[in-house]
């Protein structure tokens, strides 16, 4: 009898890991550096420059377990510290809720509702940038589908929504179906302003499954693959030193052109 309680327990386990889909996960463990400092709203919301994170998640169903000081790269602390901006760090309530795939969109309400919030305070719309982690940096780009009238622009570090490529065979529905649909709808818009942060070592998203996004005007896709750290590339040392000046000159120069 104990051993049929065992196997069942067993069987229930399994099947409920292979009812869960992973898409994206959350900021991994940081390298060692300084520590990063919190940014309150901003002062002045005239002059003020707030970049708006999201972060990335590690199963649909599930509320993501937020974590600020992990999830929000150093290299984006860094910059905000050195400019006076501002980080508003997004914790994103949105799941799947048995519809596979609508937490991006979900997500993307959330993004732009944040977005009014700031421009409601008087922030102008020239000065809020949407930045964004894995399926952060992919709602980000879906909130900019939707309506890119309240920011600037987006920078999307590894941007992913469907999983790793290694979990294709296991939830082939995610890359095979659901991957070309959000992808076609993001193909659909006019223009993004978009810089994207992709690494040819990158479990989910590589620079080639991201081509088809090229052909939207105002997005650019950089391969940067001097860190080897796949996925987390973001979170590295190597990138916080080496991205550093590639995205606050486009930042800025986005700030200068408008």
């Amino acid at each position: 009898m104990r051993r049929l309680l065992i196997t069942f327990a067993l069987v229930l386990a399994a099947a409920g890991a292979a009812a869960q889909q992973g898409p994206a996960p959350p900021g991994p463990p940081q390298d060692q550096g300084a520590e990063p400092r919190r940014h309150a709203a901003p002062g002045d919301p005239a002059n003020s420059v707030v970049l708006i994170f999201s972060h990335g998640t590690y199963r649909p169903q599930h509320r993501h377990q937020c974590n600020e000081e992990k999830d929000v790269p150093l290299v984006v602390r860094d910059l905000a510290g050195a400019n006076g901006w501002t980080v508003h760090y997004l914790c994103s309530a949105a799941t799947d809720e048995g519809i596979a795939g609508s937490y991006t969109y979900k997500r993307a309400h959330e993004i732009l509702t944040a977005v009014a919030a700031h421009r409601g305070r008087g922030v102008p719309a020239r000065r809020i940038f949407l930045v964004g982690h894995s399926a952060g940096g992919w709602s980000s780009l879906m909130a900019a589908r939707k309506d890119a009238g309240g920011f600037n622009a987006v920078i999307a570090f590894a941007p992913a929504f469907a999983g790793p490529r290694h979990e294709e065979a296991q939830y082939p529905r995610w890359r095979r179906e659901l991957a070309p649909q959000q992808i076609a709808y993001l193909r659909e818009a006019n223009r993004i302003e978009a810089l994207i942060f992709a690494y040819s070592d990158d479990d989910f998203d590589r620079p080639s499954e991201l081509a088809p996004l090229e052909s939207i005007p105002g997005l650019r896709i950089l391969a940067f693959d001097a860190c080897g750290k796949g996925h987390a590339t973001a979170y590295s040392d190597c990138f916080r030193e080496g991205a550093r000046v590639e995205i606050e000159d486009y930042i800025k120069t986005r700030l200068k052109a408008h």
